[in-house]
């Protein structure tokens, strides 16, 4: 159903979030800034009260807004609901719950109701399955018979440990790929179900429709057999699915340039015509969808310094990777290396130093935007045994745990 989509829409075939991990990443896409300047980019914490969010504009300008998810790291604790009239955490049960046919269902029945009142709205949709806890769904079969160890219920650090030891190999990769893959069918139906409803409604044309997700899950890729997402800035992880339908769009346009999800909140709020904050108040820029964008391009840049110290500068052919804690570089040619495998560092060090001169360039900007943007500081919020738990089955509370 998404490449049904893609087929009228523009899509960004180079899109990168700017971190690895849920609330950064999608903090991002609701304020324009990057995680550092929000505070969130080690660890769990609420976006900033003075920070003004995707939501909080539209509900500003009148709009119906309305907010349908199904994990608690986009929820209320975290400042997501901020500016919904109406927001629903309902799905938000944790890894072994499927949410994506209840999050349809509420957010379908939350188009319905908004149909009928006439008004401009907003709503925003959290679909959560494909992550751990991965599950094959009927209906939606990759795999070919797998009868090996590996199951539904066994833990994420388990199978890890089993490919370390070599107790598992690439009948488990995959299985793991297989049942990964039948979560996104599954998932995508779901979408499709809601992209339905737009259509019986009669909203589709007239509405601005945006996919984009927040990160990738690594499957065992390397040797370590990291499963899951976070601690890394391989493309598995940062290089996301990012689609928009502008009204009455009938046939696809392909952006190979690269972007940044840091541009999603200036992006729609341009598209909707509506006021968003000056340049020098945020990193993001709204993309141009018809012609060349204007002036300068700005360092597209992925961090993470949660259980690591990452930074990844992407352009057209090139991905440079910053390892503070190691205190190590890599250079990897993406025209010929599209995987970033093969590490040209040492062979190309001219190419090395006009990127790190762009990567410094990013921290200039980043350290300004610091220095005069969210004065209240991101704060870890209270959380309840029952969401403990949750982050804790996900790998999210600690690296003792996820490591």
């Amino acid at each position: 159903r998404l490449d049904e989509l893609a087929a009228h829409a523009h899509v960004f075939e180079r899109a990168y979030a700017t971190a690895p991990w849920t609330i950064p990443a999608i903090g991002s896409m609701f304020t324009g800034h990057h995680p550092r300047v929000l505070g969130i980019a080690e660890d769990a914490a609420a976006i900033p009260q003075d920070t003004t969010t995707l939501p909080e504009m539209f509900d500003a300008r009148g709009y119906n807004t309305v907010g349908i998810v199904s994990h608690i790291y986009v929820g209320e604790k975290y400042g997501f609901s901020r500016g919904f009239d109406y927001f629903d955490a309902h799905e938000a049960q944790g890894r072994d719950h499927i949410s994506s046919p209840g999050v349809t269902r509420r957010a379908a029945a939350a188009l319905t109701e908004l149909q009928k009142r006439d008004e401009p709205f907003f709503l925003f949709v959290h679909y959560f399955d494909p992550h751990y806890n991965y599950f094959e769904h009927e209906g939606f079969t990759h795999s070919e018979g797998y009868e090996g160890p590996f199951h539904a219920g066994l833990s994420y650090k388990r199978m890890r440990e089993m490919f370390v030891q070599g107790a598992a190999d690439g009948d488990e990769r995959r299985y793991l790929s297989d049942v990964y893959d039948s979560e996104i069918s599954f998932t995508d139906h779901h979408i499709g179900r809601l992209l339905d409803r737009l259509e019986h409604l009669g909203l589709y044309d007239d509405t601005i429709i945006v996919v984009a997700g927040d990160h990738g899950e690594e499957l065992a890729d390397y040797a370590d057999g990291w499963i899951g997402h976070t601690k890394r800035l391989t493309n598995e992880l940062i290089h996301v699915p990012f689609l928009i339908k502008t009204p009455g769009q009938r046939s696809d346009r392909r952006i190979e340039r690269p972007v940044s999800m840091v541009d999603v909140m200036p992006t729609i709020a341009s598209q909707a015509g509506l006021p968003y904050a000056d340049e020098d108040e945020i990193y993001g820029r709204p993309l141009a969808l018809r012609g060349q964008s204007k002036g300068p391009e700005l360092p597209i840049v992925s961090e993470t310094r949660r259980w690591a110290r990452m930074q990844a500068l992407m352009t057209r052919d090139w991905k440079l990777l910053r390892d503070e804690e190691h205190r190590s570089w890599g250079l990897y040619h993406l025209g010929t290396d599209p995987g970033a495998l093969r590490n040209v560092f040492e062979e190309r060090r001219d190419r090395a130093a006009m990127l790190r001169g762009r990567l410094g360039l990013w921290h200039t900007i980043n350290a300004g935007l610091k220095a005069k943007g969210p004065k209240n500081e991101a704060v870890a919020p209270r959380l309840t045994p029952e969401e403990l738990q949750q982050l804790r089955e996900l790998g999210y509370v600690s690296q003792e745990e996820d490591d």
